[in-house]
């Protein structure tokens, strides 16, 4: 059950991180763009 856990969390965490990067990259594309 822990490891499961451990293994979900991981994803949740790495998601999120993924996301907040892909986020900023599109931020600064549209800066520079515009």
């Amino acid at each position: 059950m822990g490891a499961v856990f451990l293994k979900l969390a991981f994803i949740v965490v790495a998601g999120t991180i993924i996301y907040m990067l892909g986020y900023l990259f599109v931020n600064a594309l549209i800066r520079f763009s515009a």
